[in-house]
């Protein structure tokens, strides 16, 4: 399934259908300059055929509450930022690819994931990740959907 944006409302294309989806929610993290994080941010939603105006939210650990540069992204897509305590991101559900460093340092082995998750979980319909961490110059990215189930 590759997925797709159309005006205003995210499409996903499944042989040869367009079918709505749900608002994009992101996490972004990683150590990196205030400008890579947003331009790691951009280039998977330009990857994954999403229009910057479908991100409802930027989501992190609270460790990274002031970190400039997912502040200044978040002002940028003029969207909520959610700083989530390492034990939230410990209860999201799910198979993450875990990072032993980062379990030490974070106290949860993977981030990106669980904080996109943890985003969606808090709509009453939840979502599911459509990216997977990616890594762009030093910066984790995932994105999450949130689910249409009850909607249409």
């Amino acid at each position: 399934e590759r997925q797709a944006s159309g005006s205003s409302l995210s499409c996903a294309r499944t042989q040869g259908e367009l079918l709505p989806r749900g608002s994009r929610l992101l996490s972004g993290g990683g150590i990196a300059q205030a400008e890579q994080i947003g331009q790691a941010v951009f280039q998977v939603l330009e990857q994954m055929d999403c229009l910057p105006e479908s991100v409802a939210a930027v989501a992190t650990i609270d460790l990274k509450k002031d970190e400039e540069g997912l502040l200044q992204l978040s002002r940028q897509l003029q969207v909520p930022f959610l700083a989530c305590e390492s034990r939230d991101l410990a209860d999201v559900e799910g198979e993450f690819e875990e990072s032993p460093f980062v379990a030490r340092v974070a106290g949860v082995g993977n981030v990106c994931e669980r904080a996109a998750l943890k985003s969606v979980s808090l709509t009453r319909r939840g979502g599911e990740l459509i990216c997977r961490k990616q890594v762009v110059n030093g910066v984790t990215v995932a994105l999450a959907e949130e689910s249409w189930k009850g909607i249409l």
